[in-house]
């Protein structure tokens, strides 16, 4: 087999099973390694390197979602969904979390996912929209409610900058509800896939816990960088909606493209050293998407994750037994995460991870 051919037998592998993704990280060297799209098979691209990347994420003239003929929501995102609007809602958060943790820290141990990394995106995203606390079991029936009577609603928080888009003739109604809907669905598994992600990554990353005590001011970095190292989603597909050249390659209308995000976050042309943990490391990662695909709750989302890094490395200290072999990662393809992962609490500062698998 040619090593092109090798190549794309492993590239169709990962693509096709879980056990092949778990180690993921010499395929993408490999990949960064090439100069152009690997062809995995007639008509479809796996697009690997950076700067190729971020092309074709940058410009919708290039590329649109598999299954949609325009985008889910109107050109431009209604204010509100900036760092600073996610700042203001910093006490909310920390509220959230500290409501959440309180029942493990009486028992000792939290499963980091099912105990906080699933339910507090939907109580922040309930904060953000004004849900009163009796409705949160409600989520889906309050977002179509938003659309109906919605003056009649409680206002408050992202709530009132979606209805003056509204009244000012930036967003449709239906458009409100769907933004809304994105709102709560974007931000439960993207946002839990995320803060799992990131405190394994701490417990199992040489040197990451000594970095942080170091660091006291150090959460928000850290947070970002575990984004970088195990970001919650691993790859976007989309189809190619105009004839584009891509470092050598023609990708034509109707080609189906795979930007393996995972990869570009580890592009050693961007990010010298890729695969060493160093916070506050200069260059943009793609763990949220870039350009018009960027997630909207990105803001919001650094928020919960230095929250939740603060807490459970500088006021509390977790520890885990789970090895890398153990770990329970989901199959899912476009997304990485994990489906539980206990920790107990213990009082001394100082800990050691558990080596880690790069991925």
């Amino acid at each position: 087999m040619t090593g092109h051919g090798e190549l794309r037998a492993r590239a169709f592998r990962f693509l096709a099973s879980a056990d092949e993704r778990r180690d993921a990280a010499p395929l993408y060297r490999r990949l960064l390694a090439e100069t152009a799209p690997l062809a995995v098979e007639d008509r479809s691209w796996l697009v690997s390197r950076y700067d190729d990347v971020t092309a074709l994420l940058g410009d919708d003239r290039w590329t649109v979602e598999l299954d949609a003929a325009e985008p889910f929501l109107p050109a431009g995102q209604p204010a509100g969904l900036d760092a600073g609007a996610a700042a203001q809602l910093r006490p909310q958060v920390e509220a959230a979390v500290d409501e959440l943790l309180e029942p493990a820290l009486a028992r000792g141990s939290l499963d980091v996912v099912a105990d906080l990394a699933r339910p507090l995106p939907v109580l922040v995203s309930c904060a953000m929209l004004a849900v009163p606390p009796a409705d949160r079991h409600l989520l889906l029936e309050w977002a179509t409610r938003l659309g109906d009577g919605r003056r009649g609603l409680t206002r408050g928080g992202l709530l009132d900058h979606l209805f003056a888009a509204a009244d000012g003739g930036r967003l449709r109604d239906e458009e409100l509800v769907a933004f809304a809907v994105l709102l709560l669905l974007n931000g439960l598994e993207t946002t839990t896939n995320a803060l799992g992600n990131a405190v394994w990554t701490l417990l199992a990353t040489p040197g990451a816990l000594t970095w942080l005590d170091a660091n006291p001011g150090g959460a928000g970095a850290a947070f970002d960088e575990c984004l970088r190292l195990a970001g919650p989603v691993r790859l976007a597909a989309r189809r190619v909606r105009e004839a584009v050249p891509v470092a050598g390659r023609r990708m034509e209308r109707g080609d189906t493209v795979v930007l393996l995000l995972a990869a570009a976050n580890r592009d050693p042309s961007r990010f010298p050293e890729p695969d060493a943990f160093r916070p506050g490391r200069p260059g943009r990662h793609l763990a949220f998407g870039h350009g018009p695909h960027l997630c909207p709750g990105a803001a919001l989302a650094r928020q919960q994750g230095e929250v939740v890094l603060d807490r459970l490395f500088r006021r509390h200290r977790v520890e885990t037994s789970l090895s890398e072999a153990d770990a329970p990662w989901k199959p899912s393809l476009p997304l990485l995460g994990l489906s539980a992962l206990p920790v107990r609490f213990r009082s001394s500062a100082a800990g050691a991870g558990v080596p880690a698998r790069e991925r």
